[in-house]
């Protein structure tokens, strides 16, 4: 039924283009897009498609509509049977799944396309899809407010389906199809993703994406503009006005009294305009408003270490700068990750900006017994994205409200955080003493920041640990959670363990399979969630924290065996509750614990490097769904090179946020599960009242309506019923 459903739109679509061609719409029409170079002879056409849209950096799309919607369709290869394949992404207005009455329902195939397609273009805000069966038909409308629904329309009342392929030619006013500060450029190597013209503050800048985040929610979206004068990094997303705090705030307190080296610094930021109109998508609280920002610097993901050394200092490092944050500018990360740390920074030289006096020494002038000047000290690392982060020193701030949210990634969660109440094992009543670094690692960590800082977390009171003091029985009932800098500071364990686990020295063989004690390992980091019933769920990381050192020494290579038992010693700091402590320990004593644990070891391996083949990853039983996308930060950016993408796990999305109730352009992509969908609302027949739009947003499951709006015009109105998408971005803000 695909020719015939694909010849009867094109009829209408051809009634429709003469009806405004020569007028105002028409030249909006070719404004919006801008690739038809302001002349247009034909009709938007339908035409049947063999395969998914090509110029997408997925490897695994399956997605293949029935139909899909395109200007000039002469410009593409027509196969004999007069179908079309391979159709670029950057072309494609809207698809069209059509299905036998034998056949499923077709909704959830049809949100499955505009999942993906959002992806691929982030200069379309919003896409209609159009579902066909043998009695009835649909039109579904994805937005970073999630999906709407029509009703299932009987046949014998088309003025639904006109009003779709009329909304392409003149769209309602709050339904933005096109941003036009966005246009794709298209690809010099066929199949290649297209680049991206960027219009921010009244420049244009050229660039690549780099992430693409989930199209339900945020819908991040990251570019890294090299081609125009200077390097930028822009980040946008649709985000609600209402979140307690905003990155480009954070980042501007942090940096407010000068520049501090290892945090990404802000250039600006704006509210994107499209068509002269404020870009805003849903209605009442639910309003989501694109605003893109623009940073100075970047780096590269942590799998790209060259030796396991570069990626223990880097790790050192973001621990340095993420006390620093804290204690002097009193910002808590709260979203510590493989994403949001980065190595090898390029940390970009601006004129007249100037360098925070609270800098610390990082490790490089620890390891080279010199402390350079400020101007000159820079990090071995760069923490980005602020988006989850509190600002602790504000007049507004409640921690008993603003740090009860279960924020974080859920592969690097920290335990208390995921679960939202306090943590109980034997670790938590028998305390574990503050390392004490040898002779020459001490020297050089005196002779950086000082006896005093070293004396700091020396205990003089033998029933002390670290100054804070553990309890002898269970509280009862337990003290209430609040998010702690120790919390982030086991987030960095978790994401030093994964890049660690899935490091390829250069010395031992590739393993054409994964160790089973590897994959049993990695199933457990990589299908960690956060519930949504937490009194009912069991954080099986536990387990691996009471595990012995010898088996901690199993799931490395033999070459890594002291990288192995320095996790274990680690782990070992990380298992107690310390929020039950009291008096409790200074709030930067983890951080301290680990950078002794991992100075020693550096000073210890200074000549042993431990050389890695970043172009391998040790395999681990999840390669068809690699690596980190399920627990992605939906909102990292600036990685060069980025992770595989692969299958969204369970539970909640990349960054989640619960109450406690080849190397050429390779980009990071959210999720390529396609979406589950579920239908509500009885088919409706021709003589059926039409019903308000029914806007369902992932995170808030909560439906509000709006008025149709507008003019009366043949442009779609409403929509009756509703379909809601579980996905896993469901609790993203």
């Amino acid at each position: 039924m695909h020719k015939p459903a694909g010849e009867a739109l094109i009829i209408i679509s051809r009634k429709f283009f003469g009806l405004i061609d020569g007028t105002r719409l028409k030249t909006k029409l070719l404004n919006r897009h801008k690739y038809l170079c302001g002349k247009l002879d034909s009709p938007l056409a339908f035409i049947e498609h063999l395969s998914p849209p090509s110029n997408f950096d997925i490897d695994n799309e399956r997605d293949a509509p029935a139909l899909v919607a395109v200007f000039n369709p002469t410009e593409f290869t027509r196969e004999k049977n007069g179908k079309y394949k391979g159709v670029p992404h950057h072309r494609v207005v809207s698809f069209v799944e059509a299905t036998s009455k034998r056949q499923g329902g077709g909704r959830a195939q049809a949100a499955s396309y505009a999942y993906r397609h959002l992806q691929a273009r982030p200069d379309h805000p919003m896409v209609y899809c159009l579902v066909i069966k043998p009695q009835w038909y649909q039109v579904l409308l994805s937005s970073p407010s999630g999906i709407v629904a029509s009703a299932q329309t009987s046949w014998d009342n088309l003025d639904l389906l006109l009003a779709y392929v009329y909304s392409h030619y003149d769209p309602r006013d709050d339904h933005f199809l096109d941003d036009d500060t966005l246009r794709w450029i298209a690809p010099a190597v066929p199949k290649a993703a297209p680049s991206w013209e960027i219009t921010f503050q009244g420049k244009v800048y050229e660039g690549d994406v780099i992430f693409r985040g989930k199209p339900w929610g945020r819908r991040t979206t990251v570019f890294r503009a090299t081609k125009s004068v200077g390097q930028f990094i822009f980040k946008e997303q649709y985000r609600h006005e209402k979140r307690r705090f905003k990155e480009e705030e954070v980042l501007e307190h942090i940096h407010a009294d000068g520049d501090i080296p290892g945090v990404v610094r802000l250039k600006a930021w704006e509210n994107v305009h499209t068509g002269g109109k404020l870009l805003h998508i849903g209605s009442g609280d639910g309003i989501r408003t694109k605003r893109r920002l623009a940073f100075y610097d970047d780096g590269e993901h942590l799998r790209n270490a060259k030796s396991v050394n570069d990626l223990l200092k880097a790790i050192y490092d973001v621990l340095e700068v993420h006390r620093t944050i804290y204690l002097r500018r009193h910002v808590l990360h709260r979203d510590m990750s493989l994403y949001n740390i980065l190595i090898y920074p390029r940390w970009a030289n601006v004129e007249g900006r100037n360098v925070s006096k609270d800098t610390p020494p990082f490790i490089k002038d620890v390891l080279d017994e010199f402390l350079r000047p400020l101007e000159d000290r820079t990090a071995d690392c760069l923490m980005i994205d602020t988006d989850n982060a509190a600002i602790l020193d504000t007049k507004n701030v409640d921690e008993d409200s603003d740090l009860l949210h279960r924020t974080g990634t859920p592969m690097y969660i920290a335990r208390s955080v995921c679960l939202g109440r306090l943590q109980r094992n034997m670790l938590s009543l028998t305390g574990v003493a503050m390392p004490t670094l040898t002779d020459e690692a001490k020297r050089l960590y005196v002779k950086a920041y000082g006896q005093h800082r070293y004396d700091q977390f020396t205990d003089k009171n033998p029933d002390t640990f670290r100054g804070g003091k553990p309890p002898k029985r269970w509280p009862n009932p337990l003290p209430p959670f609040v998010h702690r800098p120790c919390h982030d500071a086991e987030s960095i364990f978790w994401t030093m363990l994964a890049a660690l686990l899935r490091v390829q020295p250069k010395s031992a063989a590739l393993e054409p399979y994964a160790h089973p004690l590897v994959a049993e390992l990695w199933a457990t980091l990589y299908a960690h969630k956060i519930p949504d019933k937490p009194q009912f769920y069991r954080d099986n990381r536990n387990a691996l924290l009471m595990t012995v050192d010898e088996d901690w020494v199993d799931y490395f290579f033999p070459e890594m065996r002291d990288v192995a038992l320095l996790l274990f010693d680690i782990s070992r700091h990380i298992a107690p509750e310390y929020e039950l402590w009291t008096p409790k320990p200074p709030d930067d004593h983890l951080h301290e614990a680990m950078q002794r644990l991992i100075l020693q070891y550096l000073v210890d391996h200074r000549d042993q490097p431990i050389p890695l083949d970043p172009d391998n990853l040790r395999p681990t039983g999840t390669e068809a769904r690699p690596f980190e996308d399920k627990n992605k930060t939906e909102d990292t950016v600036m990685s060069t090179q980025d992770p595989d993408n692969g299958t969204c796990g369970t539970g909640s999305g990349p960054s989640a946020q619960k109450t406690s109730s080849s190397k050429a352009k390779r980009t990071r992509t959210s999720s390529s599960k396609s979406p589950v969908v579920r239908h509500t609302g009885e088919r409706t027949s021709a003589t059926s009242k039409s019903a308000t739009l029914i806007v369902v947003d992932p995170k808030r499951k909560r439906a509000s309506t709006t008025s149709p709006g507008g003019r009366r015009s043949k442009r779609i109105k409403a929509m009756s019923d509703s379909v809601i998408i579980e996905d896993c971005e469901k609790h993203e803000d």
